[in-house]
């Protein structure tokens, strides 16, 4: 995630999305404790 999150900023992203299914609950852990915020579901 380190590499990715430095890759964004020296090509001038604001801004990194990531996403799972809402029932991964491994990976929604994994995201928020490297940083990122739960911002919407997909329900399809």
């Amino acid at each position: 995630m380190k590499y990715a999150e430095e890759q964004a900023r020296s090509w001038g992203c604001r801004a990194m999305i990531v996403e799972c299914q809402s029932s991964n609950y491994n990976a929604i852990q994994f995201y928020q404790k490297n940083g990122f915020d739960l911002i919407g579901f997909d329900l399809m």
